[in-house]
């Protein structure tokens, strides 16, 4: 009759060992791994963001109207959800066109869906602009689809990109006016999220010198990133 081969089972002890040294690898690893994501994280919504700049730009000279690009500030939406918050909250942007006459004061047209930044990556609410003020427009707050009929969803008020039909950038108009960024206007995006606290912005870093700044030209349009 055949000896059945006895197959070595681990015991509780190596068991418990095992699962000790796992633990203790993943402590050691997971700054380095939640540093590595943030970076990545970072890098994606500022690819996007230089995408959608560059298609607000050829927007505005491909249909000869001015082109906005918006990102979302629900602090002027009532009863705004947890859920609409943490997906739009200066963690997305949509691009709008004036009509043909560019009526002051006319509901922008808009052209795409809001579209939302990497996770854990937002717009900075107080620096949208690394150096000045921003200006503000109110727009249609519909996330669901684009091209939804002016006036037909809540209204919200938002800071933005205008680019004029040469491609110029019209809206914010300062800038630095001497140094290597000259003309230059600085966009600024950050590991983290903000929050509305009674009506106002308060940002929540979650990384450290998690800063990344879009640069653009104020008379071509173009943007630029430049790494720190």
């Amino acid at each position: 009759m055949p000896r059945r081969k006895s197959i070595r089972a681990f015991t509780l002890v190596e068991l418990l060992a095992i699962m000790t040294v796992i633990v203790i690898l993943i402590a050691i690893a997971g700054p380095a791994l939640r540093g590595f994501m943030g970076t990545g994280g970072r890098k994606g919504a500022v690819n996007q963001t230089l995408a959608g700049l560059e298609q607000a730009r050829a927007l505005a000279v491909l249909e000869g109207v001015p082109a906005y690009f918006v990102v979302a500030d629900l602090a002027s939406l009532r009863n705004a959800d947890a859920g609409q918050i943490n997906r739009y909250h200066y963690r997305s942007f949509a691009l709008f066109k004036a009509d043909a006459a560019d009526v002051t004061g006319a509901p922008k047209i808009q052209v795409t869906p809001w579209n939302a930044l990497a996770p854990n990556v937002a717009f900075r609410s107080d620096r949208f602009l690394r150096d000045g003020v921003y200006a503000t427009t109110r727009v249609s707050f519909s996330p669901a689809r684009a091209n939804a009929p002016a006036g037909s969803d809540p209204q919200i008020t938002c800071p933005y990109v205008r680019f004029n039909p040469t491609g110029e950038v019209e809206n914010p108009t300062t800038t630095p006016t001497s140094g290597p960024l000259a003309r230059h206007i600085g966009m600024m995006l950050f590991e983290g999220f903000v929050q509305i606290d009674q009506g106002q912005n308060v940002e929540l870093a979650t990384g450290k010198d998690a800063d990344e700044t879009i640069f653009l030209h104020r008379f071509t349009g173009r943007a630029v990133y430049q790494p720190r």
